[in-house]
């Protein structure tokens, strides 16, 4: 599996250049395809770690897999994320990178998978009128 062909910028973003399908390992019939062009913002790290773990790079694949399965709640939150695991370590992201993303990805995922952001923002509007 190699990892995704991306053109652009870190202040624009990126966009897929060379679509690909990819098969879920916790459920090889479901199949996703990626269309060339689609825009990617590149991995959800905190400001402050980016220095050890890059937005871009080597978990590019891994990142864009697991954003769109998020998004669409093909699978559980707890498979998408061990799915996202094992997509780093098939594309040769360093062990001690992917675990540290996986754990990120265990700890505040949730705020991400149940959109918990619009959530709130929906739940208070009365205090913003």
């Amino acid at each position: 599996m190699d990892n995704a062909n991306l053109q652009g910028n870190r202040k624009d973003g990126f966009v897929l250049v060379d679509g690909f399908s990819y098969y879920l390992a916790c459920n090889p019939i479901l199949t996703i395809n990626f269309k060339s062009g689609l825009r990617f913002n590149g991995a959800s790290v905190p400001l402050l770690l980016t220095w050890l773990i890059p937005r871009y790079g080597d978990t590019d694949k891994a990142c864009m897999i697991h954003d769109f399965i998020y998004q669409t709640k093909l699978i559980s939150r707890r498979l998408a994320d061990k799915e996202f695991l094992h997509i780093m370590k098939h594309t040769d992201v360093p062990r001690w990178k992917r675990y540290s993303m996986y754990c990120g990805v265990r700890m505040c995922g949730w705020i991400f998978y149940y959109d918990i952001d619009r959530w709130l923002k929906s739940a208070f509007r009365f205090l913003i009128v």
